[in-house]
């Protein structure tokens, strides 16, 4: 009797299984697209930025990037994650997006060495307003944005890290609101022309502080973007979405990774 108990559970495990295999093969699949921000040394931040949930340590940054890569997981660049969203490619069970938001100076020094060295491609969504045309030392302690001759290094020694764009003037506030709340539609696309002048190849938007209006999406669409990027508490992008909504979480130095990997299996389950 025993022994039937247990054939029977063993078959049911089985079955069990053999469903799970089946779904996973058969389901829609979906991205996972993982915005970041400025990322400093653990020494720095704990001196520096200890209260900034929005900076975290290269140190947590890596162990993430590492996980990616231990596991397989495919990073896919615009064009890729592009053709995908239009059904002209197929990507894998395991897939993600890797943004990064403001274009600080820790871009080059910080994040795109360790995304070189796992072989991952990411997308940083630069601050016009912010690139300068000289250089300056380098120094994690302060707040500094990449400039044009770091974009230009980057492009020529990783090019799997692309500049977009996170608008040219428009990530400030005026008494606590948003600009993008009391622009006409006449100076976003002033703003729009102005961030084209940084890379006229630029043709897809982050929304700064993850806000956007119905007239910021006219203007988009007038412009020819190919997509837009707000900010989700999932981030799973499924390839129904909206191309100028869609959805991005932001990791900072309060994401566990515990939190980190759970995300990541929801997309593969979703």
């Amino acid at each position: 009797m025993l022994k039937k108990f247990f054939i029977t559970i063993g078959i049911i495990c089985v079955l069990c299984l053999v469903s799970v295999s089946l779904y996973l093969m058969l389901k829609e699949r979906n991205v996972i697209v993982l915005a970041y921000h400025k990322v400093v040394p653990k020494e720095i931040k704990e001196k520096y930025y200890k209260d900034d949930p929005w900076i975290d340590t290269t140190e947590r940054f890596e162990k993430q990037m590492k996980f990616l890569y231990d596991h397989n997981y495919e990073s896919l660049s615009m064009d890729e994650y592009e053709k995908w969203r239009n059904k002209k490619r197929d990507i894998s069970l395991k897939t993600v997006m890797i943004t990064i938001d403001d274009g600080d100076i820790e871009t080059y020094y910080e994040i795109m060495p360790i995304l070189k060295k796992y072989n991952l491609k990411g997308t940083y969504f630069a601050i016009g307003e912010s690139i300068k045309d000289s250089s300056e030392k380098y120094d994690p302690s302060r707040k500094q944005f990449l400039n044009k001759e770091l974009i230009e290094k980057i492009k020529q020694e990783y090019p799997n890290l692309e500049i977009q764009s996170h608008s040219y003037g428009m990530h400030n506030r005026n008494n606590n609101v948003p600009y993008v709340f009391d622009m006409s539609k006449e100076e976003i696309e002033k703003d729009f022309d102005n961030m084209k002048e940084i890379d006229d190849e630029i043709d897809v938007y982050c929304y700064p502080y993850g806000l956007h209006t119905d007239t910021i999406l006219e203007v988009l669409e007038e412009k020819k973007y190919r997509m837009a990027f707000k900010l989700d508490k999932s981030g799973i992008s499924k390839i129904s979405d909206n191309k100028y909504l869609i959805p991005r979480v932001g990791v900072n130095y309060d994401t566990s990774f515990a939190n980190f990997k759970k995300w990541l299996i929801k997309a593969i389950i979703l």
